[in-house]
C-alpha cells in the first residue's frame, strides 16, 4: 500500500476498532504470480497475539492456498467520502477522496471442525447481537455440523499491520475545519463517519 507518513496511522487501537467496526473485508492470496481475492466477513478472533478468523467455500480457491498456509493479506475497508473543493476556503484546491483502511497480513492456518463450528457460532452473534431472540449455527440442528465439511475455516495471526487514514491532514487548517464545518451539516452517513474520524485526529499541525 502507498502510505505516506503524513497518512500513517500507527495507533494499534484505532486499527483493531476500526476491524471491529468493518469486518466485511477483501482477503487477497497469490496463486502462480496472479491475485486470488475474495470478499469474507472476518472477525478479530483475538487481541493478543491479533489474530483473525474466516472462513470459504471449500469450492473457492482461496480455500486451497490457505490449505497450502498461503500468506494472506487482509483488507478492512473503513468510512470514505469524496471531498469538493468547494468545502475548502482556499481556492487553490482539487477534489480528493478521504478514507481509512487496514491492511493485516500473515500466513493463514486452517481450523479444525470444532474450532470451524466455533467459529460460525460467534460469526452469527456477531451479526446477530441487535434482536431479542439472535439466531445461532444450533438453530438449524445437524445442518451447521453436516455444513462444516463444505467449508475452510482458518485463521490468521497477523505479522504486519498497517493503516492508512486520509483525513485532509495535508491540507491547510482552515481547509481542513472547511470540510469539518460541512460535513457537520451534512446528512450523508459516509460523511459523518469520516466526519468522527476526523474530529478525532484533529486538524493539521
Amino acid at each position: 500500500m502507498y502510505l505516506p507518513k503524513l497518512f500513517e496511522n500507527p495507533e494499534r487501537a484505532q486499527l483493531v476498532e476500526l476491524m471491529r467496526a468493518h469486518p466485511f473485508a477483501t482477503v487477497l492470496a497469490l496463486r502462480d504470480e496472479a491475485p486470488e481475492i475474495s470478499h469474507l466477513p472476518v472477525l478479530v478472533a483475538r487481541d493478543s497475539p491479533l489474530t483473525l478468523h474466516a472462513h470459504v467455500a471449500r469450492a473457492n480457491p482461496l480455500g486451497k492456498l490457505v490449505a497450502e498456509g498461503a500468506r494472506l493479506t487482509v483488507i478492512f475497508h473503513g468510512p470514505h467520502c469524496y471531498v469538493s473543493p468547494r468545502l475548502y476556503k482556499n481556492a487553490d484546491n482539487v477534489p480528493t477522496w478521504n478514507y481509512a483502511v487496514v491492511h493485516a497480513s500473515g500466513r493463514a492456518r486452517v481450523l479444525p471442525p470444532d474450532a470451524a463450528l466455533a467459529h460460525l457460532t460467534a460469526l452469527a452473534a456477531r451479526f446477530e447481537s441487535n434482536v431479542a431472540e439472535p439466531w445461532a449455527p444450533a438453530h438449524a440442528g445437524d445442518l451447521a455440523q453436516e455444513l462444516v465439511p463444505a467449508l475452510v475455516a482458518f485463521e490468521l495471526e497477523v505479522e504486519q499491520l498497517s493503516g492508512k487514514f486520509k483525513l485532509s491532514q495535508n491540507r491547510k487548517p482552515e481547509d481542513w475545519q472547511g470540510v469539518v464545518d460541512a460535513f457537520e451539516r451534512s446528512p450523508n452517513a459516509d460523511e459523518r463517519a469520516v466526519l468522527t474520524l476526523m474530529k478525532r485526529q484533529g486538524p493539521p499541525r
